[in-house]
């Protein structure tokens, strides 16, 4: 496998320098313009607009996975968005080489956010289930290894409440 990936990276180093040749001729008019490589030119609105939505979407994944993995903790939240938002600003070219250089802390990563996502989903699902009064109907249905237990019932109620106070009581049968 390492030596798949230090191909890669050897195939790779090897085009981007060929690129960066070419995009050095070109920018001093030695090369072939862009419109005879077939490149469309951009317009300022296309180039401002594909940057704003590149900048949202970054900005999204952070502040959903600072979110996720927070727990509810705000200042552990308020840390990480300040974190993430001082690491894109200031260390973006730092980080940018060390992920080019080492692939596999992408992978890492991608694992990371992938576990926080899924976790997210997991928990959002379960309070859904707690919150709506369904906790009955949805242990009645899944199977035992994904019941929802008291105890947890009562953490996704948070600390005043408990789960017994907010489950819908059994409707008593009507008298003959």
């Amino acid at each position: 496998m390492w030596r798949e990936l230090r191909e890669a990276a050897t195939h790779d180093q090897a085009e981007a320098q060929k690129e960066l040749e070419l995009a050095l001729a070109i920018e001093h008019g030695h090369g072939p313009s862009p419109q005879e490589l077939g490149l469309k030119q951009k317009s300022f609105g296309a180039a401002l607009l594909q940057i704003m939505v590149a900048d949202i979407t970054m900005s999204l994944d952070n502040v959903l996975a600072v979110a996720g993995a927070a727990h509810e903790h705000p200042w552990i939240m308020v840390f990480g968005l300040i974190l993430s938002i001082a690491l894109m600003g200031i260390a973006a070219t730092f980080i940018a080489r060390l992920l080019s250089k080492y692939r596999w802390i992408g992978y890492i990563g991608l694992v990371i956010v992938l576990y926080v996502a899924i976790h997210m989903i997991w928990d959002g699902a379960r309070q859904v289930v707690v919150r709506t009064g369904n906790l009955e109907q949805f242990n009645a249905a899944a199977p035992a290894f994904i019941e929802i237990s008291p105890k947890e019932a009562a953490h996704h109620w948070g600390d005043q409440r408990s789960a017994e106070s907010h489950t819908p009581a059994k409707a008593e049968p009507a008298a003959p």
